[in-house]
Formats: C-alpha cells, sequence, structure tokens
C-alpha cells in the first residue's frame, strides 16, 4: 500500500515544512508553555497523594498503589526521582518531559502514517492543546499515560509497514509499559487491533511477529492482572450496567475537554466560574469559529482523499476506542466521567486534524491552522492562571499552620488522608496529626484508632473501611479525647463546605466549650481554625 503523500504547490514551502528547526522550534514552544509558572499552584490531592505513596518504602509502593486502583509504574519512577526532587516544581518535571516527549511522538506517528507536513501541523497543535499541556504540569501518571499510548501508535504503524526485530520489541515494551501505569491498559491493546491491520502493507510477512506481539501483549496483560486484583481495594471491584446518561455525559463533555481543556469543566463543576458566562461564551465562540474554519477546510477533495484512505480510518477507529473505553469503564463503576481517564484519544485526533490541514488548499490550510492555533494558545494562556485550587490551597494552608505553630500543637483534620499527604510534603517539620472521615449527609464522623496515623489505602483507612463511626452524642467525647494535652489545636475542615456541613458545626460546637477561638482563615476548599485552650 503506497502512503499518501501531500505535494506542495512551492518547492520553498515544501522545503520549509519539512526543515527540522520548524519541528525544534515547536518542541522548544510547547516545553517551554509547559514549563512556565510550573510552580504557580500549589499541589492539589491526587499529586500530594501520588508523591506520598511514591516515596513509601520500596515493598509499599506496588500494593499501596493497586490498594488506590493504579498500576505501580509511574508510583516506581516517582520513588526515585521524588527522592531527589524538591517544590512543586521540581516534582512536575516528570510528567513534563512525558509532555515535552509526546509532541515529538506525535510528530512522528503523523509522518509514519501521512507524511512529514502532517506531522509538523499535529505537533503544533499537541504542543499548544490546552488538555496536553494541562495534565503535563501535573505530578501524576496520566502525562506518561499520554506519552506511552502515543508511542504505541507509533510503534503498531511502524512495526506493520517496516517491521523489524527492534520495532516489534519496541511495540510490545510499550504496550505492557501503558498497561503498567494505567489500569485500562488493555483498552489500548484492543484499540491497537484495527490499527495494525488496515495501516499494514498488503501481502506483507509481518503477521507472525504481530501474532507473536499479542500473545507477549496477553501474558503481560494477565500478569499484571492477577497480581493487582490481589491487592485491589474492594470498593474498585464493585461493578453495575453502565448508565446510558453517564455514557452520553462523558462524550458530549469531550467536546468541551478537547476544545478548551480539563479546565474548564472543572470551573463549572466546582460553581465557582473564573471566566463567567461571558467569558465562557467568548471562548466558545471562538472554538466554534475555528471549528467553523477548519470544515470548510476539510471539505476539500484533496482532504477528503487523504482522510477516507486506510490511514484516516485507522487513525480515527484506534481514537474512537480510546475515547469510549474509559468513558464506558467510568460507567461501569457508577463514577461521573473524567477528561484523565480518556485523555490519550487525544494525539491521535491531532493527527487526523494534521492531516486535513496539510491536504487542505494552502490557503485555507494557513487560515484554518492559525486560527486554530490561535485559539488554542489563548485558551492555554488562561489556562496558565486558573486558579486550580478549589479543591484544596493545601499550599497555602500548611504555610500558615508552619509559620504561626508552637510547641504542643496538634493539627486536627478532617478527612484525615488529604491532610495526611499535604502535611507530608508541606510541612518541613512533622507535627502531631489526628482526625477522621465525616461520614456522608450525617453528623457521624469516622474516626481512625487512637494515635494510629493514615496509612493509605492498603491499611483501610478509607471510606469507613477499618474506622470506627461515632454518632453525634459520640463525638464530642472523642473529640475531648483526640485533643486532651494540647495547648493549641489547628482544625482544617476540607469539606469544600465552607463549615456549613453538620460534621463541622458539631466539631466547632464541642471545641468551643473548652476552646477560644483565636482565629480563622477561609481557604478555597478549606476552613483553618486556630483553637486556644481557655
Amino acid at each position: 500500500m503506497s502512503t499518501f503523500v501531500f505535494k506542495s504547490k512551492s518547492s520553498f514551502r515544501s522545503r520549509l515544512a519539512s526543515a527540522p528547526f520548524v519541528l525544534v522550534f515547536i518542541l522548544a514552544a510547547g516545553a517551554l508553555i509547559r514549563i512556565a509558572w510550573l510552580d504557580g499552584r500549589g499541589l492539589w490531592y491526587d499529586e500530594l497523594y501520588t508523591v506520598w505513596a511514591s516515596k513509601l518504602p520500596l515493598k509499599s509502593v506496588i500494593s499501596e498503589a493497586a490498594a488506590s486502583g493504579h498500576p505501580p509504574l509511574y508510583y516506581l519512577m516517582g520513588h526515585f526521582w521524588f527522592a531527589v526532587a524538591s517544590g512543586d516544581a521540581g516534582v512536575r518535571l516528570l510528567s513534563w518531559g512525558a509532555g515535552v516527549l509526546t509532541v515529538a511522538l506525535v510528530y512522528l506517528a503523523g509522518k509514519e502514517l501521512f507524511n512529514c507536513s502532517v506531522g509538523l501541523w499535529a505537533a503544533a497543535l499537541a504542543a499548544f492543546s490546552p488538555v496536553l499541556v494541562w495534565y503535563s504540569r501535573q505530578a501524576t501518571s496520566y502525562s506518561w499515560v499520554v506519552f506511552l499510548s502515543t508511542a504505541f501508535l507509533w510503534l503498531i504503524v511502524r512495526s506493520a509497514r517496516r517491521g523489524g526485530l527492534l520495532n516489534w520489541c519496541g511495540y510490545v515494551i510499550t504496550g505492557a509499559a501503558a498497561c503498567l501505569t494505567y489500569y485500562l491498559g488493555p483498552v489500548l491493546i484492543v484499540a491497537g487491533w484495527p490499527l495494525y491491520w488496515l495501516a499494514r502493507k498488503p501481502g506483507d510477512g509481518e503477521r507472525k511477529w504481530w501474532l507473536a506481539g499479542q500473545a507477549g501483549l496477553v501474558a503481560a496483560v494477565i500478569v499484571i492482572s492477577a497480581a493487582g486484583r490481589a491487592r485491589l481495594a474492594n470498593h474498585w471491584l464493585v461493578l453495575s450496567w453502565p448508565h446510558p446518561g453517564l455514557v452520553l455525559k462523558g462524550l458530549l463533555q469531550t467536546l468541551v475537554v478537547f476544545s478548551g481543556g480539563d479546565w474548564i469543566v472543572n470551573d463549572l463543576n466546582y460553581g465557582n466560574s473564573v471566566l463567567g458566562l461571558p467569558g465562557l461564551a467568548i471562548f466558545l465562540f471562538a472554538g466554534g469559529a475555528a471549528a467553523a474554519v477548519f470544515l470548510l477546510m476539510a471539505v476539500s477533495r484533496q482532504a477528503r482523499r487523504m482522510l477516507s484512505r486506510r490511514e484516516g480510518a485507522a487513525v480515527a477507529i484506534f481514537a474512537f476506542i480510546l475515547l469510549i473505553g474509559p468513558i464506558v469503564a467510568d460507567a461501569v463503576m457508577s463514577r461521573p466521567p473524567a477528561a484523565r481517564f480518556y485523555l490519550w484519544a487525544a494525539p491521535p485526533l491531532l493527527v487526523l486534524a494534521g492531516a486535513a490541514l496539510a491536504a487542505a488548499p494552502h490557503r485555507s490550510a494557513v487560515l484554518a491552522g492559525v486560527t486554530l492555533l490561535a485559539v488554542l494558545l489563548g485558551l492555554t494562556a488562561i489556562e496558565l492562571k486558573f486558579d486550580d485550587n478549589k479543591v484544596g490551597n493545601w499550599r497555602a494552608l500548611m504555610a500558615t499552620v508552619s509559620h504561626n505553630r508552637r510547641r504542643n500543637d496538634l493539627l486536627y483534620c478532617f478527612p484525615l488522608h488529604e491532610c495526611t499527604v499535604a502535611a507530608s510534603f508541606y510541612m518541613p517539620k512533622p507535627m502531631p496529626l489526628a482526625g477522621g472521615f465525616p461520614a456522608t449527609d450525617t453528623d457521624s464522623i469516622f474516626f481512625a484508632a487512637k494515635g494510629v496515623p493514615w496509612n493509605g489505602y492498603r491499611s483501610g483507612y478509607f471510606a469507613g473501611s477499618g474506622l470506627q463511626l461515632f454518632s453525634a452524642s459520640q463525638t464530642n467525647d472523642r473529640i475531648d479525647e483526640d485533643v486532651a494535652g494540647f495547648n493549641h489545636v489547628w482544625l482544617v475542615d476540607s469539606d469544600n463546605s465552607d463549615g456549613g456541613s453538620p460534621a463541622t458545626a458539631e466539631r466547632l460546637q464541642t471545641l468551643e466549650k473548652n476552646w477560644r477561638l483565636v482565629d480563622k482563615w477561609d481557604f478555597p476548599g478549606n476552613m483553618l481554625f486556630l483553637f486556644v485552650r481557655k
């Protein structure tokens, strides 16, 4: 099967498009925008937990990662990286590196599937993609999931067309690494099946290598699944028939996520919009204008010819499986769809967009491409200033406690696990820590055993498992027992309710009997109170 080659009308433009310095410029721009103001916002809970779990003794990292519902590869890498990295920016550099490499891999995949021009357009879109930039700046595994899935896309096409033991080994190793990084890694393996059969050359002799590769990947999936299932927490094993409404919500949400980034969805979900409706309308209008120009460009005969070939169908099917697989999996586990779970579908979609741009007439391509890049860059620039600390500004909170703490102070936290991981990262000198987990929609509170800290999901200290439930009438005595012997109590309420939950009101009422409220801080997502014994 011959690869479709885009013939430029200008040899100068063709040489310019294939020049290595264009790719270098794209990579440099992608690297700079991902590293700019990398420590501008503090780590949120998912990042703090990932760093905390990775720093556990090596023998505990695997079991803790499995109990939290994640394979261990990223945590094992983090075990060594986070030991030497420091600060918010330092721990995020591991994801930043994966994000920059993803831009390069998008270029290689576009070039392998179509040609150099497609690769450059796709790489430029990936460099400024708000959703890819967003996760390249978080100390979680999802940037590596995208990196590995894009490498998988490139290597399977390369193996199907060129063969070679090195390519096939790289394909199998990358697929296994993806399964060791993301619990839905098998979806990636399945997505590769139609990709291979559509991308391969007719009559090639590589089928035996492909079958051998599938055998290796299936064996790896079985071993990884068996090992992980033995350590998996019970709440990850509760499955149900997928609710159609959740699947539909996930599909509709992708339109917003891939055009503007996960931060817009977060902004709306938390009901505390930074943009506001006028700003959101402007950005949706800009995105719609870019989409309209893109559609006008894509109706050209040359663009239709490129996208209708086997390569275009292969990438479209690959992207669709990566998109629908996590959405259905979320629905099976009765969870609302989250962008980070289907993020890996973005690179192949950008390859398709790059193919349409490269095949369109030059003026239309430049107009549509520049418009699209400008919209993406504008949304990404807004994203860099977006306050993602609505779920807990732990950096500022812990700095306040560290700066004002005295001897014989207690850090009293609800819920306990969020405060534990935040204190381990942001508090230079440890201090006594206790607390519990407020029960949902009741005055009751789950408390850990006295003197026993929260020790991760593997200990069962989450969602009531392994904890003792205290009713409202029992809570007073338990709180008095916890705070006995301390002169100052720093009470942290992370219910995201501004002190309005029944459990919070009960805690304050209990403390105010024998304690005097000295100060109060209202951090986004967190309330901090300082009590001194009367």
